[in-house]
């Protein structure tokens, strides 16, 4: 038994059935998902504060641009510029157990 973790994406992709036998199929796996910790959700956003790097944060599309002092009082903030699609842009994957926690 390892370490239990949620994940903040997941993609579940299958392969055609293979050519051999006892392979593992959807129905076989199953998630758990464990207990929030307190200190888990103090910040829905990671690096909010934009502390010397993108990540977490993604981008698609466009161009992304860092500036110094362009956040909330003097902060570091990330832009996203040269758009041609609405779906172009920043975007974080989020715990979302911290989401239903704040419902």
């Amino acid at each position: 038994a390892g370490e239990v973790v949620w994940p903040r994406y997941v993609q579940e992709l299958w392969d055609l059935k293979p050519a051999c036998n006892d392979y593992p199929s959807a129905g076989d796996v199953s998630l758990v998902k464990p207990q929030i910790l307190e200190d888990e959700c103090g910040d829905l956003l990671l690096n909010g504060h934009m502390n010397g790097s993108y990540e977490p944060w993604k981008h698609n599309g466009g161009k992304i641009e860092f500036e110094t002092t362009a956040g909330v009082n003097g902060t570091g903030a990330i832009a996203t510029t040269r758009r041609k699609k609405t779906s172009h842009g920043l975007g974080q994957h989020l715990d979302t157990r911290c989401v239903e926690n704040l419902k």
